[in-house]
């Protein structure tokens, strides 16, 4: 395991495979840029704690499971063990490598004291182009956006199509269209709770997944 602590953290070659073996829509990758502030570059990307549209449509492809301005070593003196945590397993064998990024019990960079805000998630990056965002215990992110979900990455003068909000308790089985060359994405809650992670995570309740396919 690796513990980032209060920075982030760069993966390469992350599966072992020496190619970029996860494809998701719009490429492939085989390095992460772990984001202490909520999210995970599919490629290299600059830490950014002032989320935007803007920013999530023209940067680096992201995971974002809670895009905010985080402070991953606020939390150490109530909560010990509290940080950002980095683990890859490639106990299953190739194709089948499991990265898991943990936010454990995190706090926010502009309240100072100490486990005022407590906020537990995780976003799982399999091999096989699935990824899960898992949550715990949030007692919330206040005074900004919030953001969540994926990008597929563009630039200032191309970004990638923004679809518009989604109500996900109302829409929450669909299928995007191709963007692209590299396939579309499905979308699908898991049934609750979610009571078991490996033992290279914290305990999560809620979880849903997601994952690039060829239409």
């Amino acid at each position: 395991m690796y513990t980032a602590g209060e920075a982030g953290a760069q993966l390469r070659d992350v599966f072992g495979r020496g190619v970029a073996v996860f494809r998701f829509p719009g490429g492939a990758t085989n390095k992460f840029d772990v984001d202490m502030n909520g999210a995970v570059f599919l490629g290299t990307g600059v830490s950014d704690s002032t989320p935007s549209i803007l920013e999530f449509r023209s940067e680096t492809a992201r995971l974002a499971a809670a895009w905010f301005d985080h402070h991953c070593g606020r939390n150490v003196t109530t909560h010990p063990g509290s940080g950002l945590y980095v683990n890859t397993d490639l106990s299953g064998g190739p194709g089948n490598g499991v990265t898991y990024v943990t936010w454990k019990e995190t706090g926010q960079m502009n309240v100072v004291q100490p486990g005022a805000n407590v906020n537990t998630f995780q976003i799982v990056i399999h091999e096989s182009g699935m990824v899960e965002f898992r949550y715990g215990a949030m007692t919330g992110m206040r005074g900004g956006a919030v953001f969540t979900g994926f990008s597929r990455g563009g630039t200032v003068s191309a970004p990638c199509v923004d679809p518009g909000n989604r109500d996900l308790e109302v829409d929450n089985n669909f299928v995007t269209m191709r963007e692209g060359t590299v396939g579309a994405l499905t979308l699908a809650p898991s049934a609750r709770p979610y009571l078991s992670v490996p033992s290279i995570g914290p305990a999560l309740s809620q979880h849903c997944g997601a994952s690039s396919r060829d239409p």
